[in-house]
């Protein structure tokens, strides 16, 4: 089966690990014709922002998923997008097919480890956002900002990827965003990041879980050597990402003390991983109570005061 027509012209490549999602907005809107950074688009999702610590014991240095963050970011730069999902396999393939003569199609989120061209050994719930673009011969052409570009997917092998099976932090299985249209004007950045970052904390306060700093601390008193190098390896190299992107946009539009937390917060995060890597659990707890003081400074700096429940949740929860 050959997809012909719009779908076979590849979005521009978009490439960092760092942030697979923002990258993979980034590239369907650019196949639609609209150009936004992978910068914009990850500043906007909210996921940099606090920590949530589940009932299970996995802390996560955010406080919303990956595909909640996609939808947050294209409704908050003035997109609305087409999302489906939790339907079956077949029916999940069928649909991509008639989608892609149409423009490239958000997919996510695939488990990493069943992904036949990735190298090396990864955690098993390890997840990627890709965008596909055309299907020739029952195989998928992607662009993987893994690192992966014109990557080809047979259909058996996206579809074990897709349903996401060992993937907890999502919404659904085989979850798919198209057909994204621009809605009245470019809203201003400060503005849009700002309302959006208030109203992150407001919902997060509402969970039924630990969040913020309180998750920080208490996923700090009941660590285990499996929680240590999940933080380590994946959590803290993310983090220290995000915080450096949040500083800059606080310098750029004159919030230093702002921009300072963020600074102290990338360094932090640089500093936990080293020990964590290295298995220095006292070091490791100090600083990752450190980090809930960060995460309290910059919420009081932020907001003003401690999020108050009961604002209107963000697009897409």
């Amino acid at each position: 089966m050959r997809a012909d027509g719009p779908g076979r012209c590849p979005p521009p490549y978009r490439g960092r690990r760092d942030y697979c999602y923002a990258d993979s907005v980034s590239m369907l809107l650019a196949g639609h014709g609209h150009h936004v950074p992978s910068e914009r688009v990850e500043l906007l999702s909210g996921i940099g922002l606090g920590a949530m610590l589940f009932p299970d014991g996995v802390l996560v240095l955010s406080q919303v998923s990956p595909d909640t963050g996609i939808d947050q970011a294209l409704d908050r730069l003035g997109f609305a997008v087409q999302t489906e999902r939790d339907g079956t396999g077949p029916d999940s393939w069928r649909r991509l097919v008639e989608l892609l003569p149409h423009g490239p199609v958000l997919l996510g989120p695939l488990t990493l480890a069943e992904l036949p061209y990735q190298t090396g050994r990864v955690p098993a719930d390890h997840e990627r956002y890709v965008v596909g673009y055309a299907v020739e011969r029952d195989h998928l052409l992607l662009q993987d900002p893994g690192g992966v570009p014109h990557a080809h997917l047979h259909r058996e092998a996206l579809l074990a990827a897709w349903r996401a099976e060992r993937i907890g932090f999502r919404r659904g299985r085989y979850q798919l965003w198209h057909s994204p249209k621009r809605v009245g004007a470019e809203r201003p950045l400060y503005e849009t990041a700002m309302a959006a970052f208030r109203a992150d904390y407001a919902y997060a306060a509402a969970a039924p879980w630990p969040v913020g700093s309180a998750a920080l601390r208490k996923g700090a008193d009941h660590l285990t050597e499996r929680n240590i190098t999940r933080i380590a390896r994946f959590e803290l190299p993310l983090a220290a990402f995000r915080a450096e992107l949040l500083a800059e946009f606080f310098r750029d539009h004159d919030h230093p003390e702002t921009a300072r937390l963020c600074e102290r917060k990338a360094r932090v995060c640089g500093q936990a991983y080293c020990v964590g890597v290295r298995g220095e659990r006292t070091e490791f707890t100090r600083l990752l109570r450190l980090l809930a003081e960060i995460e309290d400074e910059f919420v009081a700096d932020l907001l003003g005061s401690p999020p108050q429940c009961g604002l209107p949740s963000p697009v897409g929860r």
